[in-house]
């Protein structure tokens, strides 16, 4: 589930199976830009975390 922010980013609920590759991809990004925007350090995610999706 996306969430349009308040600055025009969107923010995406994560949902079990999700990995930062095929977020990356759906939304046209990369994973390092996911992973720079979002301040992770590891690919670990956990479902309903939220990330800003660029």
């Amino acid at each position: 589930m996306t969430i349009q922010g308040g600055d025009g980013a969107e923010i995406y609920a994560l949902r079990n199976n999700d990995n930062l590759y095929s977020i990356a991809v759906i939304f046209g990004t990369t994973v390092a830009n996911l992973m720079s925007i979002n301040n992770l350090t590891t690919n670990n995610l956990i479902i309903d975390q939220k990330l800003i999706i660029p």
